[in-house]
């Protein structure tokens, strides 16, 4: 059956499944390399007795000044005055991490769909218009 499917195909329309398949799978590869890792330095923050007063941030508030290298808490007020995300526990940390890879991921994909419907509604209009041509030509021939 796949076989017949693939034999009913015309020749830009194999191009362009196997064009995509070969970019679906290198964009698959990019999303496993740029998918987010949590920062060490960030989780021994948040373990830190001495950051508690860092992690009681409410929600909706975050450092307004950037921290000194010499601060105990620097990676954790770092990444709440940059991310504009208070952090109160690993599990907000693997959260925003998990937000943050999908957020990628579905972008990613987005691109891919958009420029591969783009590539074939235009290989699908050269057809056509290709095929009107000719059988004009064709029509004139005949006469």
């Amino acid at each position: 059956m796949l076989k017949q499917r693939w034999q009913r195909l015309h020749s830009w329309q194999k191009f362009w499944l196997m064009f995509a398949t070969f970019f679906l799978v290198s964009i698959c590869a990019v999303i496993i390399a740029a998918w987010p890792k949590a920062d060490p330095a960030i989780v021994a923050n948040l373990q830190s007795p001495a950051c508690s007063s860092w992690r009681a941030l409410p929600d909706g508030s975050w450092p307004d000044t950037y921290p000194v290298e010499s601060d105990p808490c620097r990676a954790l007020r770092l990444f709440a005055l940059e991310q504009k995300t208070p952090l109160h526990t690993e599990a907000d940390y693997e959260a925003y991490l998990m937000q943050a890879g999908i957020r990628t991921t579905l972008s990613f994909l987005a691109v891919w769909a958009g420029f591969f419907t783009a590539v074939y509604l235009i290989g699908w209009s050269t057809a056509k218009a290709s095929g009107w041509v000719l059988r004009k030509r064709s029509q004139r021939s005949a006469s």
